[in-house]
């Protein structure tokens, strides 16, 4: 009764093994056919989104008017406040000892 069996197992190895290759092809047209697709709806995705969100202009620039540069005497203010950190830092390591 095992060689039966055996021979039996063997028969449904190689009829698995067909039945997994056909399922392979299948898969392998079907990745295909569903990568054709995906691309499709990308293109069609970005041309929509091209169409809904275009690229700003100068026109559409209005948050910057009514602003003004940096003042010219920016330089001066920055020179300052390090100048008083640094005298800062000096004072208390003068204080600690």
């Amino acid at each position: 009764m095992q060689k039966k069996q055996t021979s039996r197992h063997k028969f449904d190895a190689v009829q698995y093994t067909k039945d997994m290759a056909l399922f392979v092809n299948n898969n392998e047209q079907r990745s295909k056919l569903q990568e054709r697709l995906a691309n499709e709806l990308h293109d069609r995705a970005k041309r929509q989104y091209e169409i809904d969100n275009p690229p700003p202009t100068n026109d559409e620039s209005s948050y910057l008017k009514g602003t003004k540069d940096a003042s010219r005497y920016m330089i001066v203010w920055i020179t300052i406040a390090v100048v008083l950190v640094a005298l800062l830092i000096v004072y208390i390591f003068v204080n600690m000892r």
